[in-house]
C-alpha cells in the first residue's frame, strides 16, 4: 500500500525568553515523533491539551516549521524547516480546524487559473457532496450552524483534490448527534475518494469510531502507536491506560445507527 505521508523523527522546539525571576529556556513541543499513513486510511493522534498533537498537525501541513526531522508527502521529501506552504504543497495537504471560517471558492481562486464560472460550478458540486444545496453558496459564516460550517470547511479543504487531509479537532465543538453526522460524512467521502486522514482529537469515542491506527502523545512524545483495536484493547503504556480509564466515552456508533434508522 502507498504511503501518502511519512514523518521521521520530527522535532519542534520553542525558545522562550526569560523574565524577571526566570531565565530563557527551550520548550520541546514535539520530541522526535515518527509515523506514516497509507492511502485511504486514517491515523488518529490523541492526547490531552498541550501534548503536542496540534503542533505536529501544523508541521504536517507546513503551516509551522519543524526544528528537525524528515517529512514525505506522496513519497517526495518536503522542506519542513521552511515556514509556509509552497503552492504545490498547498494542493496536496489541506487542514480543517475546530472553528472553520472562509470562502468556499477561495482555494480555487488562489491556487488555480480557473475562470469564475468554473470555480462556482466546482464549488456547487462540492457543496452537494457534503450535503448542502446551492442556496448555501453565497451565505456568510455566521448564517450557518456549527455542523453546516464544518461541512463547508470539509468541502473547502477538498476543492484542490488533496493527497492528505488533516483534521484538527473537527467535531469537538459540536453536539453528539451532529458529531455523528459529520463523522459519517468523513467516512463516506473517504470511501468515495480514497482520502487519507490525519485526525487530531482528545475524544476517545470519536477516535475509536474513525481511526485505523492510533498514536498517543504525551508531553511531545509518541508513547503508544499501533492499530486501533490493538491500542484500545491492550494499551501498553501507563499514560495510555490512565487516559483511557479517565475519559468518559460517548457511543458514537450507536448514535450513527439511530440516525441511519431515522433516515430510512
Amino acid at each position: 500500500m502507498t504511503k501518502v505521508v511519512e514523518g521521521k523523527d520530527i522535532k519542534r522546539d520553542y525558545h522562550v525568553g526569560g523574565g524577571l525571576f526566570r531565565g530563557a529556556r527551550t520548550v520541546h513541543a514535539v520530541k522526535g515523533v515518527s509515523f506514516s499513513v497509507e492511502k485511504g486510511k486514517t491515523l488518529a493522534i490523541v492526547g490531552e491539551s498541550g501534548c503536542g498533537k496540534s503542533t505536529l498537525a501544523r508541521i504536517i501541513t507546513l503551516i509551522d516549521p519543524a526544528t528537525s526531522g524528515e517529512l514525505f508527502i506522496d513519497g517526495n521529501k518536503v522542506d519542513i524547516a521552511r515556514d509556509g506552504l509552497t503552492k504545490e504543497m498547498r494542493r496536496k495537504v489541506q487542514i480543517v480546524f475546530q472553528n472553520p471560517y472562509g470562502s468556499l471558492g477561495e482555494p480555487l481562486l488562489i491556487n488555480t487559473d480557473k475562470p469564475a464560472e468554473e470555480r462556482r460550478d466546482l464549488a456547487m458540486k462540492m457543496l452537494k457532496k457534503v450535503g448542502l444545496g446551492p442556496e448555501h453558496y453565497n451565505r456568510y459564516p455566521h448564517m450557518f450552524s456549527g455542523g453546516q460550517r464544518q461541512r463547508i470547511a470539509i468541502a473547502r479543504a477538498l476543492m484542490l483534490n488533496p493527497s492528505l487531509l488533516v483534521l484538527d479537532e473537527p467535531v469537538s465543538a459540536l453536539d453528539l448527534s451532529v458529531q455523528a453526522q459529520v463523522l459519517n460524512l468523513l467516512a463516506d467521502l473517504q470511501d468515495e475518494f480514497q482520502l487519507t486522514y490525519v485526525f487530531i482529537s482528545h475524544d476517545l469515542s470519536v477516535v475509536r469510531y474513525i481511526a485505523d491506527d492510533v498514536m498517543v502523545m504525551y508531553f511531545g512524545e509518541a508513547v503508544e502507536y499501533g492499530p486501533r483495536d490493538e491500542v484500545f484493547s491492550d494499551p501498553k503504556h501507563a499514560y495510555t491506560k490512565t487516559l483511557f480509564a479517565a475519559t468518559p466515552r460517548a457511543d458514537i456508533a450507536s448514535i450513527k445507527a439511530r440516525l441511519a434508522k431515522k433516515a430510512a
